[in-house]
């Protein structure tokens, strides 16, 4: 048996493998294209335990905020969702940022990602948990001395990866495939080399060109869908747009930690972009679903104007400008979790944002 570890660390995407994934029930609703799929955004795993070099302190204030989040809310949150599980739900993707990171020694970092796999899997055990990478993921802090990078995509592939490969069955790269029934669902890594990820989406697409719904996974937005920092998306967003229009496809993506639903045209098909959110503190707050912007310019009147000047967000901005915009709604008290509904009639997001049950809202996607 080749090792295991070699292949995960493998930058290379040329013959991707993927499999059919099938519903753990064989349901008649499964058998005829209509199921559900579990979506987290962002969920920060942290604890104290982690950060064992004497004399350092949490890297930001939001570290306390998380390990003091993953006591409470966290449990909640998952609780509620599993909830809702039934056999018609194949696989649970979570979007990124699994943990929080910012951890100085490998072995902190590799203790993190393990038991934030753990952590979450427990609540999911006949269900397929996925994931890609987020920028906390792979984020290092700490004295010079012992911090030679602030990135460490290694300790991710070594500690994280194996575990969505068992999940899966099989051995996977950076990017991976899986394909549902005629649905394609993609995994898209933003932090290794972009000239790797284009040539994986491309591949993809050459082996599968013909697909009822096509959705990729991604923790970097391909459109700017946040006022704080509207220019930090994936590497090579307009390549990948170009692509994914052919497809008419559907992003999920995190990051921002502000759930949106953008729908945009290039005149001839069109790419739906869904940000979840699911930071434990924000969630089951008693307010109600809102919309805090209902187009894109209300979303650029609360850019400040110094802001879009700069280079990394006026550029994203004006490509969104150039294409036609036919949905732009960003959203208060929507963090929680959401169901996708995938059928022949469309696929539509339920965003749950409390412990009821029911949906806050639902968004038409395609």
């Amino acid at each position: 048996m080749r090792n295991v570890f070699a292949i995960l660390l493998a930058v290379s995407v040329a013959g991707c493998s993927c499999f059919n994934c099938k519903s753990p029930s064989g349901s008649k609703n499964a058998a005829a294209g209509e199921y559900r799929v579990l979506v987290f955004g962002d969920i920060h795993y942290e604890g104290p335990q982690y950060h064992g070099i004497p004399g350092m302190k949490y890297r930001t204030k939001f570290s306390r905020k998380y390990y003091e989040m993953w006591q409470k809310e966290m449990p909640e949150l998952f609780t509620a969702s599993a909830a809702l599980l039934d056999k018609d739900v194949p696989f649970v993707v979570q979007l990124g940022d699994f943990i929080q990171g910012y951890l100085a020694l490998k072995e902190q970092r590799a203790k993190m990602l393990d038991d934030a796999f753990k952590a979450v899997k427990k609540y999911y055990p006949d269900h397929k948990l996925l994931s890609i990478p987020g920028n906390h993921d792979n984020q290092c802090y700490g004295p010079k001395s012992v911090v030679k990078s602030l990135k460490d995509y290694q300790t991710y592939a070594e500690a994280f990866t194996p575990h969505i490969a068992k999940e899966l069955g099989r051995e996977i790269k950076n990017n991976y495939v899986i394909r549902h029934g005629e649905d394609l669902f993609i995994f898209y890594d933003t932090y290794i080399k972009p000239d790797d990820s284009i040539k994986f989406l491309k591949e993809t697409f050459r082996k599968y060109p013909r697909n009822r719904h096509v959705f990729l996974f991604t923790h970097l937005p391909l459109f700017a869908a946040c006022t704080a920092s509207p220019g930090w998306l994936m590497p090579y967003y307009r390549k990948v747009a170009d692509i994914l229009f052919e497809h008419n496809a559907i992003v999920l993506a995190a990051h921002t930690h502000v759930p949106s639903v953008i729908k945009v045209s290039n005149g001839k098909n069109t790419i739906t972009q869904m940000v979840a959110s699911s930071i434990g503190f924000a969630w089951n707050t008693g307010k109600p679903f809102a919309v805090r912007c209902k187009n894109f310019d209300e979303m650029l009147a609360r850019v400040l104007p110094a802001r879009r000047k700069k280079p990394m967000h006026k550029k994203p901005i004006d490509y969104l400008l150039s294409l036609k915009i036919e949905s732009y709604e960003l959203y208060d008290n929507a963090t929680g979790f959401v169901y996708l509904k995938i059928s022949d009639k469309g696929v539509f997001a339920e965003f749950y944002t409390d412990k009821s049950g029911k949906p806050a809202a639902t968004k038409k996607l395609k």
